[in-house]
């Protein structure tokens, strides 16, 4: 089938069972920081990271990888030349303030002339 699915049959007890076997997915690579990623882009199960032999390749969930690679699902999956188009998300924290504890004000907001500038944190900084 072309894209890593089999069916495969067994004839047991004059019962004939059929299964769709999945493995793998079409080969993508997609660049972070300058360096080459290459996983599998699987239809049911979404991205695997693999190595230079196929197999697959343990990214911490805080990893980078995972972070590009949802951008370029969002994004669209665009590709040129074989390698994935993506680009950084804009912070959702950037037109913001932190006035105290979990309160966040939008920059042009009159709320924010309520709290004293002392202590604000612009932009999601932590200062």
């Amino acid at each position: 089938m072309g894209d890593g699915r089999a069916v495969t049959a067994l004839k047991l007890n004059g019962i004939e069972f059929k299964a769709i076997i999945c493995v793998g997915g079409a080969l993508r690579v997609i660049e972070i920081s300058g360096e080459p990623y290459v996983f599998e882009d699987r239809h049911m199960f979404g991205p695997c990271p693999v190595d230079k032999y196929g197999k697959e390749r343990p990214l911490g969930p805080r990893h980078p990888f995972w972070r590009a690679v949802t951008a370029w699902y969002d994004q669209g999956k665009e590709r040129n030349g074989g390698l994935c188009q993506w680009s950084e998300p804009p912070d959702p924290w950037e037109d913001f303030v932190h006035v105290a504890g979990r309160h966040w004000v939008h920059k042009n907001s009159k709320l924010l002339d309520r709290f004293p500038p002392s202590g604000r944190k612009h932009g999601g900084e932590i200062e």
